[in-house]
């Protein structure tokens, strides 16, 4: 616990507030109608941020782009600071209070600055995910979306980045399944266990959530569904005035892709562990979202 109280006092001390050039003024005047020493317990009783809760590699890329078409909000896919090193710690403390400070020292002041400016404050970094009972006791009017990728096309990917190698900065921090041995696991379970528990975790999440404040949707439905990214975009932003053809114009376009893939498809002993740890976990590939 040292170190997480550790990690707290550096990150309050100094982080630094992370928002686009368009906010100019970091010492306003506050204009909230309480004294200044009650602006964060109405900050956080009014704001209403928007977090993404994902595995990674499933389409946040493309989601940032398209919620960054929104004229009231701030859309971040990394986040300030990422939180990557503390991601598998924070899995086993997701409904701890240590989360509440970590994310107070880490999100607070961007969310507040951009509430001070009549902005609100989005983050698909997947990183965010397991602060997510954090985020809804602090932020009572925040909302959560659940992205999801199919999971042999995530498995493909995470190879192809060469995840849980023992080699990428990456993997420092990267959920460690609690299901499978790792010691005596390939790459190919690792990811799949990951992409399990993950979501697992964020299902049981958001079946605690209010439907108002949750949406559900997979990469594909991203790619595909224009009707249904619009009712997304809606659920962010009612009345958001984006017409589908825009939507189209940013879906059209392939991005954040390896071009060095070593894997062009999943063997199918690799498929065969894929099916292994879905069963283990429980967890039906056809019926991921809630």
């Amino acid at each position: 616990m040292s170190n997480i109280t550790e990690f707290i006092k550096n990150f309050a001390h100094h982080s630094r507030l992370y928002v686009k050039s368009y906010i100019h003024h970091r010492n306003i005047v506050h204009k909230i109608p309480v004294p200044s020493n009650s602006l964060e317990k109405y900050i956080l009783d009014h704001s209403s941020p928007i977090f993404v809760l994902s595995t990674g590699r499933c389409g946040t890329s493309l989601l940032t782009s398209l919620l960054s078409l929104l004229n009231r909000h701030h859309v971040e896919h990394r986040g300030r600071p990422e939180l990557s090193a503390i991601s598998d710690r924070m899995y086993g403390l997701s409904q701890d209070e240590s989360s509440k400070d970590i994310l107070l020292a880490t999100r607070y002041e961007t969310i507040r600055e951009l509430f001070l400016n009549d902005l609100n404050y989005i983050e698909t970094n997947n990183r965010i995910t397991f602060f997510a009972y954090a985020i809804k006791e602090l932020f009572p009017q925040s909302k959560f979306i659940h992205l999801y990728r199919d999971i042999n096309k995530f498995v493909l990917s995470g190879l192809n980045r060469d995840w849980y190698s023992g080699t990428l900065l990456y993997d420092d921090g990267r959920l460690i399944p609690t299901k499978i041995d790792m010691n005596n696991s390939s790459q190919a379970e690792k990811i799949a266990a990951l992409y399990c528990e993950t979501n697992n975790f964020i299902r049981d999440f958001m079946s605690s959530c209010p439907d108002a404040r949750q949406f559900t949707i997979s990469s594909r439905e991203l790619f595909i569904d224009t009707p249904k990214t619009d009712s997304l975009l809606t659920f962010c932003q009612q009345n958001h005035g984006i017409n589908q053809r825009r939507i189209q114009r940013i879906t059209s376009k392939r991005r954040n892709a390896n071009s060095k893939t070593r894997y062009k498809e999943l063997s199918e002993e690799q498929k065969r562990v894929i099916k292994k740890v879905t069963e283990l976990y429980a967890l039906d590939p056809e019926n991921v979202g809630v």
